[in-house]
């Protein structure tokens, strides 16, 4: 099984718990409202690896007049977004192969820690079809999380019963050189340094509002 699928995998067995955990987007409401700013009325919006769709949830109870389409690879997490968001619609797929079944001309495009599951190559090509799916002036969310190399990974995390999830972590710098070289602007960031049930700091997160040109 190779990484991709074991992510599909891993987030299939888990969809259910993974929209229970993370429903809640509060620690990065703050950013995602900032995001809306940029949306015009009627906007089209596209949520990249859409999980369970809790992000669209949250964007949709705060801006009802958007169009909003999710694509995910995991036919469970889907499922769920379907059930959370029927008002949106959601397809199946690669997200690195979005622009062979999708058109761009979107006024904002989401991609809400999908940089983990990608190696540099792969974060290199997800930037620049961010770009091409984006409308002149269009605003990304972007979210990752920071390692101390360039880039890092892939890095095994076993959960309890066994399974095992491959993720990158890239320093703050190199993503930033991708996404000018992807003809973005950053024109926010946020960080926070999370803890863990046992209160020690997990992993920075980064959340940026991108802009194109």
């Amino acid at each position: 099984m190779n990484h991709l699928e074991n992510t599909r995998f891993i987030f299939n067995k888990y969809a259910r718990a993974y929209k229970e955990k993370y429903l809640d987007q509060g620690n990065y409401g703050a950013m995602l409202l900032d995001f809306l700013e940029g949306i015009p009325n009627g906007g089209r919006i596209l949520d990249l690896g859409c999980g369970p769709g809790n992000i669209s949830r949250f964007l949709l109870d705060h801006r009802n007049d958007l169009e909003l389409t999710g694509v995910d690879i995991a036919p469970a997490m889907l499922q769920e977004a379907r059930q959370l968001n029927p008002e949106a619609g959601f397809y199946e797929g690669n997200v690195l192969e979005i622009e062979s079944f999708l058109q761009g001309g979107f006024d904002g495009v989401v991609s809400g820690f999908v940089l983990p599951y990608l190696d540099a190559g792969q974060v290199r090509l997800h930037l620049s079809q961010i770009a091409n799916l984006l409308s002149s002036g269009g605003v990304c969310y972007l979210s990752f999380l920071v390692g101390q190399k360039e880039s890092s990974g892939p890095v095994a995390s076993v959960n309890t019963e066994g399974d095992v999830l491959y993720m990158h972590f890239y320093k703050e710098a190199a993503v930033e050189s991708l996404i000018a070289k992807a003809g973005l602007q950053i024109i926010s960031i946020d960080k926070k340094t999370p803890r863990s049930q046992n209160g020690e700091p997990t992993n920075m997160e980064i959340m940026m509002i991108l802009r194109s040109s």
